[in-house]
């Protein structure tokens, strides 16, 4: 699980889920990627719940350390109570994670049966339940189509033409308003090549420069 720990992530419920787990396996750990001001209420929950000895709390990591993890790792569990539409889920999709995430904001959109499992959100006994089911079938998930599903859906040249068209389509609308309905002027003042490289650049601020 990586997370800003935020309490609309649900990783109250993710420790429940992996309390309930417990009871009938203990062949998997559970490594939580992330920082926050409820970090020791969560390693306070599990010692509570004893689930210290199958759980890792990893603190901040850099994209690239997080990229490393997730290509060890079987799947990525994404327990959020609300969302819009995570980067970590397109992430861990592009890298061929399966995962297991709930059904809130944009989730569904990208999460279906060939890249992962879908769980009501706050249910800490269907979320128990999903992870047992992928820790025995994750296998059976294509990583090599799951990333191939990621990479043509969220590439920065894809998505830097789709917002190439939106903006496009809007500006000429504009004109076409302002003309009277009789232009055929088209706006071209700019490339979706400047959306991308924008879009490249705003990361690599995010991440403290190391995108490359």
């Amino acid at each position: 699980d990586v997370y800003k720990r935020q309490s609309r992530k649900g990783v109250d419920y993710l420790l429940k889920a992996i309390h309930v787990l417990k009871k009938k396996r203990t062949d998997f750990i559970l490594n939580i990627v992330g920082d926050g001001e409820e970090c020791q209420k969560y390693k306070n929950m599990c010692k509570n719940l004893d689930i210290n000895d199958i759980t890792i709390f990893h603190g901040i990591k850099s994209k690239q350390e997080i990229a490393k993890m997730m290509q060890k790792c079987q799947f990525l569990v994404l327990p959020s109570l609300w969302e819009n539409l995570p980067c970590v889920l397109i992430e861990s999709i592009s890298a061929g994670l399966p995962v297991i995430a709930t059904d809130v904001g944009g989730i569904r959109e990208i999460v279906n049966k060939n890249t992962g499992i879908i769980v009501p959100p706050g249910d800490a006994d269907k979320l128990s339940s999903a992870i047992d089911f992928m820790l025995d079938n994750y296998s059976k998930y294509n990583r090599n189509k799951i990333s191939e599903y990621g990479r043509k859906r969220f590439d920065y040249n894809i998505i830097g033409k789709k917002l190439y068209n939106i903006y496009k389509n809007i500006l000429n609308r504009k004109c076409s308003r302002i003309s009277g309905g009789n232009s055929t002027t088209t706006i071209e003042t700019f490339k979706y090549e400047n959306i991308i490289n924008n879009s490249k650049n705003k990361e690599k601020q995010r991440d403290g420069g190391t995108l490359k």
